[in-house]
């Protein structure tokens, strides 16, 4: 049985996958994709979402099923969360304080080459990666499919705040999404840091 998540942690999670340091190359090299993405975090529970990356900015549908989504905007530096539509939020970055994301993040990066795994039919190589931005270094294990021009299809990631969350990623298209998918909303509210989202105060 998987365990109960609140909603702040599920917007947690959702949001953490979609706030980048602003770079122009992510740390795997892809440029555009979309996937299905499967969480297992450190509290037990899980969830699945759906990710689209285009360049710096990515678009997460949040769980629930309900159209809900969020998008993050590398040009203009901002998040919106759009619930559904009539009710959407909006927030700046504070670019020292954002959430682990390996589609989104680059720095000087160091790899070594642990091993070979087949993972949901895919060969992979796996690395243990240790990435250094601007915010300090942080390590990562990923299994990268030799059949997917080399995309990670596992993700095991140490978080801030202790424990690791895996993330297996299925239904993997490495064509761009559509631009107009991007398009920031027009009818958001500025808002605050919730608690348990990237750079709410401790």
């Amino acid at each position: 049985m998987r365990a109960r998540i609140s909603p702040v942690a599920m917007l947690a999670a959702a949001l953490a996958l979609s706030t980048p340091t602003w770079a122009q190359t992510n740390l795997f090299g892809v440029s555009g994709f979309s996937a299905t993405v499967n969480l297992a975090l450190p509290t037990g529970g899980a969830m699945s979402m759906r990710i689209y990356v285009l360049g710096t900015s990515e678009r997460t549908d949040l769980p629930g099923g309900r159209g809900g989504y969020s998008l993050t905007i590398g040009s203009n530096q901002t998040m919106y969360l759009v619930m559904n539509p009539s009710m959407c939020m909006q927030r700046s970055l504070d670019l020292q304080k954002n959430g682990p994301n390996p589609f989104t993040m680059s720095g000087d990066v160091k790899r070594q080459e642990v091993g070979t795994e087949t993972v949901d039919g895919h060969p992979t190589k796996v690395e243990l990666i240790t990435l250094t931005t601007h915010s300090g270094p942080m390590t990562m294990k990923a299994w990268r499919a030799t059949d997917l021009q080399g995309f990670p299809v596992r993700l095991e990631i140490p978080m801030p705040r202790g424990g690791t969350m895996r993330e297996e990623l299925t239904d993997v298209n490495l064509s761009p999404p559509p631009s107009s998918m991007f398009a920031p909303p027009s009818n958001c509210m500025q808002m605050g840091a919730m608690p348990g989202m990237p750079g709410a105060p401790h």
